[in-house]
């Protein structure tokens, strides 16, 4: 505030107009005359409005809408890569267990049985939805490898000695029922 304690004819005031958009009182209780807001005369009318309401506005929110939405398709894109990153390193880790499962190992290697722990590891989190997304990259890795052997499949988590309950043991194996 800028308190001016006569005006007159004074003529570098003459070019400023008067706007108290909160206060209607131009007087302070000492009987000064108290400038509120000086804009350059005449006052231009975007900048009155907007201390009542922009015109803006619209457009202002309607850009923090499109950022908004921006930043969840980022986020939904940067999920679905994660996800698909995840789904190739569970791939690879169950990558040594396929030739067991498929028939064409004797045994489960060592490597198959790290793997399996590797595997564990990836879905034991707690979010069944995770370890249902990990069934399905396990499954399509085996589908693509050839016939799954039900039975070596079923006992892969006891022969390498690693709990794991959502390695699929049949190649009709519903991944959406893991919990």
């Amino acid at each position: 505030m800028i308190s001016v304690p006569t005006i007159g004819n004074n003529s570098k005031l003459a070019n400023y107009s008067w706007e108290s958009p909160k206060e209607h009182s131009i007087c302070n209780p000492a009987g000064d005359l108290t400038i509120n807001r000086i804009s350059k005369a005449p006052s231009h009318p975007r900048r009155r409005l907007r201390s009542i309401s922009s015109p803006m506005a619209p457009a202002r929110h309607a850009s923090s809408a499109i950022m908004a939405a921006a930043a969840v398709a980022l986020l939904a894109v940067l999920a679905v890569a994660r996800d698909h990153d995840a789904c190739e390193t569970a791939q690879q880790a169950f990558s040594e267990c396929v030739p067991y499962v498929v028939g064409q190992a004797p045994a489960a290697s060592p490597h198959c049985c790290t793997g399996l722990g590797d595997l564990r590891d990836m879905g034991g989190g707690g979010v069944a939805a995770q370890r249902r997304a990990l069934c399905a990259c396990v499954l399509s890795e085996v589908k693509a490898a050839g016939e799954m052997d039900p039975r070596r499949a079923a006992g892969l988590a006891a022969a390498c000695k690693v709990p794991v309950g959502f390695v699929p043991s049949k190649p009709d194996f519903n991944c959406s029922a893991v919990q």
